[in-house]
Order: C-alpha cells, then sequence, then structure tokens
C-alpha cells in the first residue's frame, strides 16, 4: 500500500507574532506553534493547560503521513518533510501509539552454554533476578534485571549476555552491587525460552512475558493496529505486578 502524500503547502501568516509559515489548510490553522497558541490564550483560564490546543498544530494529512511512514523512514526525514522538530514528531507519536523497535546491537552467547549452564542461569534468574514488563506511558517492555554483589559472578553473566554490567548506588556500610539487564523482545525472548525448563519461582513470570511478546509481534503485523496496550495486555501486566509484589 502506498503512503499517502501529502497536499501542496500554502503560505500562512501567524495571527500571534505575525510570521509567515507553510501550511496545507490556510483556514484551519492560525497559529505558527504551540508557543504562539500559549500567547494568545492566556487570559483565558480555561484554556490553562492547552491539552485540547495541541491536537489543532496538527492537521489530518500530517498524522496520516506519520502514522503511514514513521516506522519505515528515519525521523530525520519525516521531521525535515513536515518540517518539525524531533520533539514534536516523538510527541505526536507517542500519542498515536507509534514506537520504532530497533535491531538488537548485541547477540547474547546462550548458544554456546551447556545444558548444566543452562540450568546454573536459571537457578540464578530464580533468586536474583527480576522479570517484568516495563510500562512506559501506553507501552510495556520486557525486562530481566540480575543483580548481585559477586564481581566474578557478574563478569560471567557480562560474557554470557553479552552486556555492560552497571553499578547500583550502595549507602552505609553495604557491599558494592552491580546489575545486568536484557530489555529487548528478540534477546529476553531467547533467554526466557532457553531457560524455562529449568526455572521454578520465576517460572510463571517468564511465562507471561512470552506470551506477552507473542502476542505483541503477532498484534503489530496486523494492517491499521495501533501499539497502544489492549485489555489482554494490560492483564498481563497486571498479572506480573502481583507476582512480583514484595511479600507474595
Amino acid at each position: 500500500m502506498k503512503s499517502p502524500q501529502l497536499p501542496s503547502k500554502t503560505i500562512t501568516t501567524c495571527k500571534q507574532c505575525g510570521k509567515k509559515f507553510e501550511s496545507y489548510h490556510s483556514k484551519n490553522r492560525k497559529y505558527c506553534s504551540l508557543k504562539c497558541v500559549n500567547k494568545a490564550f492566556s487570559s483565558y483560564p480555561q484554556y490553562k493547560h492547552l491539552w485540547r490546543l495541541r491536537k489543532d498544530l496538527w492537521e489530518k494529512e500530517e498524522i496520516d503521513f506519520l502514522m503511514s511512514n514513521y516506522l519505515k523512514k528515519p525521523t530525520e526525514q519525516i521531521c525535515s518533510y513536515l518540517n518539525r522538530t524531533r520533539d514534536s514528531v516523538y510527541w505526536k507519536a507517542s500519542e498515536l501509539g507509534l514506537r520504532k523497535y530497533y535491531k538488537p546491537k548485541q547477540e547474547t552467547r546462550l548458544e554456546t552454554l551447556s545444558v548444566a549452564d543452562l540450568a546454573y542461569l536459571a537457578g540464578i534468574i530464580d533468586g536474583e533476578a527480576m522479570v517484568s514488563l516495563h510500562c512506559s506511558k501506553n507501552f510495556a517492555h520486557p525486562r530481566v534485571v540480575i543483580t548481585n554483589t559477586n564481581r566474578q559472578l557478574i563478569e560471567w553473566l557480562e560474557y554470557v549476555l553479552n552486556r555492560k554490567a552497571y553499578k547500583k548506588p550502595s549507602s552505609g556500610k553495604r557491599r558494592d552491587c552491580w546489575a545486568v539487564a536484557i530489555c529487548d523482545f528478540k534477546n529476553v525472548k531467547a533467554l526466557l525460552r532457553s531457560i524455562l525448563p529449568y526455572l521454578r519461582a520465576k517460572r510463571k513470570q517468564a511465562e507471561l512475558v512470552l506470551e506477552y511478546c507473542q502476542y505483541r509481534e503477532l498484534k503489530l503485523k496486523k494492517p491499521g493496529s495501533k501499539g497502544f496496550l489492549d485489555k489482554y495486555e494490560q492483564e498481563i501486566v497486571r498479572n506480573i505486578r502481583v507476582l512480583n509484589r514484595r511479600g507474595i
């Protein structure tokens, strides 16, 4: 399916600052930026937050173009074509539920591990890891974070997972603590599938995360689908939160 083409632009004069700007529909858009909208309606208390007025700055043709090309074209090219800043494009894409899933830069070394090493890794994740779905606005990202104070163990995890550990802040007389995290779909699925037969304490969390990843991939392949969490995905997130709650 071909992406929609934007109509020719027209020159419009901003009612607030008098600056000339390019617009697709000069009758609908009267201000060149959100800053001018804020100044124009600052004397009206009912428009204090101006959340609804932000939608008026994006026209229908621009939204259709963004939805059709955000996942295909580089963000810089979209900003140049729409004559908008990166923050403006990112904000509107987040509102529409669009998100770019980049290919992971680093692959794990799970294929080189023996059965004993996979079982050992599963035991570490059972006792020292957090298997969860990290929610950010209307999205949920699978995450496995392993935390430990043994530097020798952390170095082994860095080699196996091909990730660099980061030091967590410590207070008082506590020992230094490091964490190794995997936060991308592909490697989280590969890790959990490899160790799932050996998991005990975190088996339910791992199954829910794998179920979410599989459902998410099938959902995004459907034409016209959006990235917002539906009821089924929200239920999975709630179940994982209950399982990871302290004291349970």
